[in-house]
């Protein structure tokens, strides 16, 4: 991970998050971290995607973060369930974090990290 291209994306990350951190590390969680979350992520990562020139012909949303207003205490949990008729959406299933960008961004192109945080190879072209 170059340093040059971190510096970018994290002043890129600042810009665009809607929490205000003082330090952004390749950790950094854009959903826990950044407040970016249901509504605020397609735009964010189209933005990202089309900055950074990152090809992606298919980004799954739902699996980096939940639906607008899913992250709630039990009383929203209770009515999300009473209204939907079903229980709230599973947590994500993968945490995206900065340095996922930083890796996109100098591959120029979207793949998927694994749990672990490593790039899946050939994954999420």
């Amino acid at each position: 991970m170059s340093g040059e291209m971190f510096d970018r994306v994290a002043q890129f990350v600042r810009a665009h998050s809607i929490a205000r951190v003082d330090e952004v590390t390749p950790e950094t969680k854009l959903e826990d971290d950044l407040g970016i979350v249901g509504d605020d992520a397609p735009p964010f990562m189209k933005a990202f995607f089309d900055e950074f020139e990152v090809e992606c012909d298919y980004f799954p949303f739902d699996k980096y973060f939940l639906p607008e207003g899913i992250r709630i205490p039990f009383i929203t949990a209770f009515l999300y369930r009473l209204i939907n008729g079903k229980p709230t959406p599973p947590p994500p299933e993968l945490e995206l974090t900065v340095g996922d960008l930083v890796r996109a961004a100098e591959l120029g192109k979207w793949i998927e990290p694994d749990s672990a945080g490593a790039p899946r190879h050939g994954a999420g072209i």
